[in-house]
């Protein structure tokens, strides 16, 4: 059964034609389809990581979900960093290739509503190391 509505504009030129099919069972009751499964809606996702560059430092954000600030671990090698961050129901691991090569020392970091920041001193020459 096809049903056709019509919209009234505040216009007299401009008319709306919408037609939608209602699929109506044997007792006469409209029946709905439920949605397909959507995979990226449902699936877990690898945390987004960012990295931007402030002056002498870049600034590293990851999005982890569900993480508590005792639950992450950082760890650089001088041109890569990896954070590795899980409790019992969330497991995240990534690695990324920083633009330039950074100081070895302590990493500065926060995590705050679910986002990650990490500061990086950047390596200016050979000394510096």
């Amino acid at each position: 059964m096809k049903k056709t509505f019509f919209m009234k504009t505040t216009s007299p030129k401009e008319t709306f034609h919408v037609a939608r099919t209602l699929n109506r069972s044997r007792a006469t009751h409209p029946s709905f389809t439920s949605l397909p499964h959507i995979p990226s809606l449902t699936e877990k996702k690898p945390p987004l990581v960012d990295i931007f560059e402030e002056g002498d430092y870049l600034r590293v954000l990851a999005e982890l979900q569900s993480i508590d600030e005792k639950d992450i671990s950082i760890e650089t090698d001088g041109s890569t960093i990896t954070i590795t961050a899980g409790n019992e129901t969330e497991k995240y691991s990534k690695t990324v290739r920083l633009p330039t090569r950074i100081k070895k020392g302590p990493i500065e970091f926060t995590h705050k509503n679910s986002i990650l920041q990490v500061r990086l001193k950047k390596l200016r020459d050979a000394k510096d190391t």
